[in-house]
């Protein structure tokens, strides 16, 4: 059973040993009290006029099939959204649904073709070409998982785990592909769920936009577990690598999936967020908007433009 605490100190116990990295926790507490005064917001990315089951529908088609661009930058420069490929994938479904086509249906999407599917997206990236395979039979298998076991609704599927963030972020895990984001490190197991956390935190604030209610347990939400996050936290100096792993970075050499290098830098990522969270507790920022946030900030007070680590995943 997935539980946050149980995360949170697993990336504690890897951060605490690790050889690689250090977390500057003084440039921690300028970057958060920067956050605590400033209001920066961030917007819930899904089209306003949809009703609350295709919002959440919506957010999990795009959450299944929005992983790995790599070897091209996944989240551009953070300025421009055009050089953002996440972005564009989830425009490329915007555009999809303006132009008739019913991609909210779990009936069509969990019988539609790759050749279907590529002229819907029309994303002419070679990484997308490549990945557009895997991102379809994602899509696929969640909405053949919905019909069958919770009638083709999102909503049912959070009602049987009793709107409760841990039994969500479980449940998508173990029963949709791609998401089983569990990795063994020094004979432990670490339970990232990046991509399971990232969809359940967008249902989150979503269903609490619509109903008033946000789903139990979901202020331990985290979403430090990516690329995205360990990369900003460098840019603002938080994060301090050792020689080998900073020159692999900024050379843009690969990072192995699984590697000591790789689960290091999801743990500070983690650890970072999760210290802001607490710090910021007063202002109820959400999991998304803390990781929004700390992105916007790293691009306007770097030193140096210091790219995401690139590793090979469907995990981010």
């Amino acid at each position: 059973m997935f539980l946050f605490d149980e995360t949170v100190a697993q990336a504690d116990n890897v951060i605490k040993n690790a050889s690689d990295i250090q977390m500057d926790e003084g440039r921690l507490k300028s970057v958060i009290d920067k956050l605590n005064t400033d209001d920066i917001t961030s917007e819930i990315m899904v089209p306003k006029q949809l009703s609350l089951e295709q919002k959440l529908m919506f957010v999990l088609i795009w959450g299944v099939s929005d992983f790995c661009y790599w070897p091209h930058p996944k989240w551009g420069n953070g300025k421009d959204k055009t050089t953002c490929p996440s972005s564009v994938l989830r425009d490329c479904y915007i555009r999809a649904l303006s132009d008739g086509t019913d991609i909210l249906n779990p009936i069509i999407m969990s019988d539609l073709s790759l050749k279907r599917y590529r002229q819907l997206t029309r994303f002419d990236s070679p990484c997308h070409l490549c990945f557009s395979y895997w991102r379809l039979l994602f899509i696929r298998q969640a909405m053949k998982i919905l019909r069958q076991k919770y009638r083709g609704q999102v909503v049912i599927f959070l009602k049987t785990y009793d709107f409760d963030a841990q039994k969500i972020i479980e449940a998508l895990s173990t029963e949709f592909l791609g998401l089983n984001d569990r990795y063994f490190w020094k004979k432990n197991t670490i339970c990232f769920l990046h991509r399971a956390q990232k969809i359940t935190a967008l249902w989150n604030e979503i269903y609490a936009e619509e109903t008033g209610r946000f789903f139990l347990h979901s202020h331990h939400l985290n979403l430090g577990a990516d690329d995205k996050t360990p990369c900003a936290l460098r840019r603002l100096n938080i994060l301090k690598y050792e020689p080998n792993l900073d020159k692999a970075i900024r050379l843009g050499e690969e990072i192995p999936s699984g590697s000591s290098w790789e689960i290091q830098l999801r743990s500070a990522g983690i650890m970072a967020i999760e210290k802001i969270k607490r710090a910021l507790r007063q202002k109820e920022r959400s999991a998304d908007n803390v990781e929004q946030v700390l992105w916007l900030l790293s691009q306007t007070d770097f030193k140096e433009n210091i790219p995401p680590h690139k590793t090979l995943t469907w995990f981010y």
